[in-house]
């Protein structure tokens, strides 16, 4: 009998979880016909960039005033703009910023009381740790990851995990709107699934999600992120928040024994093995499929999966 073989790699996601870092997250709510947005907007950045996204990550949602309300980026999402700053944080003046859920004492803002004030924020410890990784590819953006409550902590049962595709910049050669603004900073597009989040008792055991929507054609795919938080609804508070990372592919491996796609007769035992394959990605396993089959097109294989040994 002769017996063709394939085997390919795949990725899991780990349950190990590891210690947790605070990212801060901080939202605004602005516009490009909002005058003090512009004036306020440079110091706000300036204090992000200096910090860096290990410290802090920042959304901002686009908003449907001052008059005439016609900001491009709040027009291409408006239900989940107003979801944000009308129905959730009840904001009704901008800018504004909103840190880990509590509103930031009101403009105008320096540059010391934001470092200052999202430094600190950053070194409290975080009762949650979150791991998210990300990938674009066919017209699709999927995210996975895993929310895990870290040992001495307690938190509600009903935590948000929420997910949002951000843009982290956006150029226009002219102002879209009527304060001068041409560059725009982390220009929130879409939450995955939607603005109500994922519902997680982390109390409960670890929180897995996997959500996939098509990329949007006004998107520019080289500026997109992905923002991943955990928020209590019923206190606003963030608990964490963290950067998806790219989804990097394991790197290659090769069959020690028997060769790749060898062509084998007769009835003894064949011993598989091959080299182990690595993936660049924390908290990631590699787990092998093995196919074979008696005819070479492969028409009717045989398949063994979830292998994890290189043996």
């Amino acid at each position: 009998m002769k017996t063709f073989v394939k085997m390919l790699t795949f990725l899991s996601l780990a349950t190990s979880v590891f210690a947790a870092q605070r990212i801060v997250l901080v939202e605004e709510g602005t516009s490009s016909t909002c005058g003090p947005c512009a004036s306020n907007n440079p110091t706000i950045q300036t204090a992000v960039e200096q910090l860096g996204q290990g410290t802090v990550l920042f959304l901002t949602y686009h908003a449907w005033w001052p008059s005439p309300g016609n900001d491009p980026m709040y027009l291409h999402n408006t239900s989940e703009a107003q979801t944000r700053i009308q129905s959730y944080y009840s904001i009704n003046g901008i800018p504004d910023l909103i840190t880990n859920g509590v509103n930031t004492p009101a403009q105008p803002w320096s540059n010391s009381s934001l470092t200052n004030g999202w430094f600190t924020a950053a070194s409290v410890p975080a009762p949650v740790t979150i791991e998210a990784f990300y990938s674009i590819q066919n017209g699709l953006i999927n995210v996975f990851g895993e929310v895990a409550l870290d040992a001495g902590f307690s938190v509600s049962n009903d935590l948000k995990v929420r997910i949002a595709v951000i843009e982290q910049e956006i150029n226009y050669a002219t102002p879209p709107g009527t304060n001068g603004e041409t560059t725009f900073k982390g220009v929130f597009r879409k939450f995955m699934p939607d603005a109500n989040g994922l519902t997680a008792n982390l109390n409960a055991g670890n929180f897995t999600f996997n959500e996939t929507i098509p990329v949007n054609s006004v998107w520019n795919v080289s500026q997109l992120q992905l923002y991943v938080w955990v928020q209590d609804d019923a206190t606003k508070a963030v608990h964490n928040s963290a950067l998806a990372a790219p989804n990097a592919a394991p790197n290659n491996f090769e069959f020690v024994s028997p060769a790749f796609n060898s062509n084998l007769s007769g009835n003894q035992p064949v011993n598989f093995s091959w080299t182990q394959a690595i993936d660049p990605n924390p908290g990631d396993v590699i787990v092998y499929e093995l196919n074979y089959d008696t005819d070479a097109t492969f028409t009717t294989p045989i398949t063994v999966p979830n292998l994890q040994t290189t043996l």
